[in-house]
């Protein structure tokens, strides 16, 4: 049997093909992707769950890290994905984190309403670990990573509308395409799907139904200004395999940074290796060895030719990493390790 997203590329063509034959041929086209479209949703469905947020007195307002505004924090209904069948749950640093006091979360199907537990934070990704009591949640399936490419079909989903007691089960859609893949530095899928708060920490889908990351509303400059590109057409979502990969460190109950290795580069060189023209004192790349002078051709194996790749290779790492450097000085090739520090604060 053809997977979905063939079949769907076969029906696009056939539409193009047969150009304006007969509005009832276009409309036969359009039926078909809607239904396309709401089998993947359908088969998302009992892994989103509605959250609701309680925060701490004194913490109901925020202002992003940028200008004298301060924003109304809302209470939910928020939107998270199951991750785990016994009670795991992901969902955006944007709508919980450590200023909430208390969380719920109500699961599609059950009439209970879970409290749940705070646990670890991405602050890279903007994302934030739940847990709650309960087994055998439904679990999505998940997209490989060779499967997100850039002009696929992108669908964003999300709690449904309130009734005023409880969230519909029937859940949000906004629909586009990837748009760009490892974005901003590394850790973002980029898509053009509306995305908003009621939907960041909600599934990113795939034709088939398969969640492909977990919308965060990311800024260069981590999740905090996430306000800025509310609404503006560009969403970000955090691929669902870098979340797996944290899911020890995050189930432990730890916050996890963005890395900064301590290098100054010579921007202006655009081939030939990062060429470094300053380490920062007490930095990761200090105590590894990495010298003025140096020349940085490799890390953790892949090549690098300009500064701006390197950079991009570090934003796809957390504080801790230790990393592998291959590096040129006075003509010889050398070999270091470094382990990756946090940023310091006002560093830009």
């Amino acid at each position: 049997m053809k997977p979905v997203g063939y079949f769907l590329g076969v029906v696009l063509a056939a539409a193009v093909l047969l150009g304006p034959t007969s509005v009832r041929a276009v409309d036969d086209d359009v039926s078909v992707l809607e239904q396309v479209f709401a089998d993947a949703v359908m088969r998302i469905r009992p892994s989103i769950v509605s959250v609701s947020v309680q925060w701490k007195p004194g913490k109901e307002r925020v202002r992003p890290s940028r200008g004298p505004v301060f924003f109304r924090r809302g209470t939910g209904p928020f939107t998270g994905v199951v991750i785990s069948s016994d009670g795991l749950i992901i969902t955006s640093d944007f709508n919980v984190n450590a200023d909430a006091e208390g969380v719920t979360v109500t699961v599609p199907g059950r009439p209970t309403e879970y409290p749940a537990e705070i646990l670890g934070r991405d602050v890279s990704r903007g994302v934030q670990l739940l847990r709650i009591e309960a087994k055998d949640l439904a679990v999505p399936t998940f997209a490989p990573d060779d499967s997100v490419k850039v002009g696929r079909w992108a669908l964003a989903c999300g709690v449904g509308e309130s009734n005023g007691t409880r969230t519909h089960e029937a859940p949000s859609l906004s629909l586009g395409i990837i748009s760009a893949t490892e974005r901003i530095a590394g850790r973002a899928i980029q898509i053009d799907a509306a995305t908003n708060p009621s939907n960041y920490g909600g599934p990113l889908i795939d034709v088939e139904g398969r969640l492909v990351g977990v919308i965060t509303p990311l800024t260069h400059s981590g999740s905090e200004e996430g306000i800025t590109y509310y609404d503006s057409g560009v969403g970000f979502a955090v691929p669902v395999s870098d979340v797996l990969a944290q899911l020890p460190k995050l189930e432990a109950g730890k916050v996890i940074h963005a890395a900064f290795l301590g290098i100054r580069f010579d921007m202006r060189t655009v081939a030939g290796g990062a060429h470094v023209v300053a380490v920062v004192p007490g930095s990761g790349a200090e105590k590894g060895g990495i010298k003025p002078g140096d020349v940085i051709v490799e890390f953790n194996n892949e090549v690098i030719h300009t500064a701006f790749r390197l950079l991009h290779a570090i934003g796809r790492c957390r504080v801790d990493d230790v990393v592998k450097f291959k590096v040129l000085r006075d003509g010889k090739s050398m070999e270091l390790t470094a382990t990756l520090g946090a940023r310091p604060e006002r560093t830009p």
